[in-house]
């Protein structure tokens, strides 16, 4: 009896899965369709990124030509946008298990967000040869994200334009999917699918052996699609027996942060001047002539004007910080980490000087107000103002209520920094340098060998410069009304250059190559201390600290806080150590030789013109030396 119940409970859990198989099959069977409309949808996707990828291919920068170099580049092709091809498959199928609609919508949503996210970020690498990056984007979506890109009516216009059209082609590229129902074209689409799959694993072997051996033909193609994930092995290799190629780190960071060496100290005699810096971001060392900066050209001929001074950073973070520091763009992480600043603010504010900061951008995002400026009390960290001219009258004003209202009796430190230059603004009242020339910037409809456009941008930049010329008169009339000349010594620098296409290498703005157009800006002292004079020695900005310490009777050696030397030393440098948001150069002569991020290396010159001609052994041991040196 018991053997007969037993016997039919187990006929009946056997029909139970039975029953339950049938209905999931049935089901299933009921979603075939769908499966392969998810397949075909993520084919068609491929196809987009694939064509967006061969236009990131083009706008490559790749210094070595090799045909197997290209073989690696559709093998990675078939490994990022096919994944991400593939993953929208996925996704699509997922719920297609729910309904047809909810398909529908979330693999709508997943191709235009991805389709939209290559197109900016196509936009980025064109003008600025890096991709979207979480640095990059956290900085943009700060509060001080829309200070750091002017967007224009027409850009707003065409990006919405742009977004409709994707909308629109996504629609399209979905019925396409569901109409082409046939059984070859789900076949053919399953046959690119595997193709992917063992192109996605060929990648990531290939990339693991080419990262493990150093090989530049490759490793500089990893550059052209974003988000670049692929596998290395480089423990698993060296247990097969293999070694890697040998190669300097150019990116060490070791040690806690040591600066200065020693205290710094003072002659019991030193006189306490003023000292005042003007800032315009983004000014080019060529602005400086008569007719587009008539009143800096002239006051250049009453100061020390020094013409070939280089800032040790393509950006806003590095050229600030190499300004007021003394340091190599390397050490920003440790002042960061040591929340240190700078060694000649912290040595005036504890000489007792009147000090003020008044930056027209924000102090916190570069956090110049953690590093350089950490000991200056009561800044104004963000304005209120909606466009740059507005930023920029709200720190001049205030600068100006500090100066007045400060015991003149007293030594003044003080920093002003301008940043309309920054976003080609103007007053649309001011008198124009050049009429040929766009009102704004619209990076959406740069070309790279456009002749008229570039003038049309360079003249932009030119009238913007003319606007900064009126801001730096505004403020030294006002500084020599208010101070003793003879006891004052004013800086007018920038904090990096502005790049136009001078190259023909679709190359704009700044913080993409080190070229002489983003490093070279001016470099005028004014005052009563300053002897006149036209300098044509190269001089950086890691120089302007020591000369301004040797000025107000510093003992210290200057190897105690700077990299660099005195402004008025003309003694030549064999190299110089430059650094933008992500990559690191040295500078030999005319010649960059550049590492990025993840170990590519450049060698061009500053008119970015390839060369072949490596820094010695002896200057790659000093750059080592260098990079170290502030650390312990």
């Amino acid at each position: 009896m018991q053997d007969t119940h037993k016997r039919i409970k187990g006929i009946n859990i056997s029909r139970i899965l039975l029953n339950a198989w049938q209905k999931t099959t049935d089901f299933l069977q009921k979603r075939k369709e769908l499966f392969a409309v998810s397949l075909r949808f993520g084919i068609l996707n491929f196809i987009i990124f694939c064509c967006i990828g061969i236009y990131f291919r083009s706008q490559a920068y790749i210094s070595t030509a090799s045909l197997k170099g290209e073989l690696y580049t559709i093998i990675l092709f078939l490994g990022l946008p096919g994944c991400f091809a593939l993953a929208i498959s996925l996704i699509c199928a997922l719920f297609a298990l729910i309904n047809k609609i909810m398909m529908r919508t979330i693999g709508i949503i997943l191709s235009i967000l991805c389709i939209t996210f290559l197109l900016i970020d196509a936009v980025v690498f064109t003008q600025y040869k890096f991709h979207i990056e979480s640095t990059m984007l956290a900085l943009f979506f700060s509060e001080a994200g829309t200070e750091l890109i002017s967007f224009s009516w027409s850009m707003f216009f065409m990006a919405a334009a742009g977004l409709l059209i994707i909308i629109a082609a996504v629609c399209v590229m979905m019925y396409l999917a569901e109409k082409f129902s046939k059984a070859v074209f789900t076949k053919l689409s399953a046959v690119c699918a595997a193709i992917i799959i063992v192109g996605t694993l060929i990648f990531h072997i290939w990339h693991a052996v080419v990262t493990f051996h150093g090989e530049t033909a490759m490793l500089e193609r990893n550059q052209i699609f974003p988000c670049n994930i692929g596998l290395t092995a480089k423990r698993l290799l060296r247990r097969m027996g293999l070694k890697p190629a040998e190669k300097i780190n150019m990116n060490i960071n070791t040690g806690s942060f040591y600066y200065p060496k020693n205290p710094l100290t003072f002659k019991d005699n030193a006189s306490k001047y003023n000292i005042i810096f003007l800032i315009v971001d983004s000014l080019r060392g060529d602005m400086i002539n008569p007719k587009v900066m008539p009143f800096t050209s002239k006051i250049a001929e009453n100061g020390a004007y020094f013409k070939n001074h280089y800032s040790n950073g393509n950006c806003t973070r590095i050229g600030v910080f190499s300004l007021f520091s003394g340091l190599i763009g390397t050490y920003w992480q440790h002042a960061l980490a040591a929340e240190k600043g700078s060694v000649l603010i912290d040595s005036l504010i504890e000489n007792g000087y009147q000090n003020g900061v008044f930056f027209s951008a924000t102090l916190t995002n570069p956090e110049f107000d953690r590093t350089v400026f950490s000991r200056v009390k009561g800044m104004t960290l963000t304005r209120k103002g909606l466009t740059k001219l507005a930023r920029d009258e709200e720190a001049l004003t205030e600068f100006k209520s500090f100066i007045k209202k400060c015991d003149k009796s007293k030594p003044i430190l003080s920093v002003l920094m301008f940043d309309a230059l920054h976003g080609y603004e103007y007053p649309p009242q001011m008198k124009l340098r050049y009429n040929n020339a766009y009102k704004n910037m619209n990076y959406l409809t740069l070309r790279k060998n456009d002749d008229a456009q570039q003038l049309r941008v360079y003249n932009l930049i030119c009238n913007a410069s003319y606007f900064s010329d009126t801001q730096l008169e505004n403020a030294i009339n006002f500084l020599k009304k208010e101070l003793d000349w003879q006891k004052t010594i004013v800086v007018i620098t920038s904090d990096h250059g502005n790049e136009c296409n001078e190259t023909r290498n679709n190359v704009w703005g700044h913080n993409s190559k080190f070229s002489q157009y983003q490093l070279h800006v001016p470099l005028i002292l004014l005052g009563g201390p300053i002897e006149k004079g036209i300098y044509e020695h190269r001089t950086y900005h890691v120089d302007v600290v020591p000369a301004l310490l040797e000025l107000l009777g510093c003992k210290n050696p200057i190897s105690d806080y700077s990299s660099g030397q005195s402004l008025f030393n003309k003694k030549e440098r064999d190299m110089m150590i430059m650094s933008s948001y992500s990559n690191r150069a040295i500078l030999y002569g005319n010649n960059i030789y550049e590492i990025t991020k993840k170990g590519v290396i450049y060698n061009y010159d500053l008119q970015e013109k390839n060369v072949k001609n490596p820094p010695n052994g002896k200057l790659l041991k000093k750059y080592m030396q260098e990079i170290t040196r502030f650390s312990r």
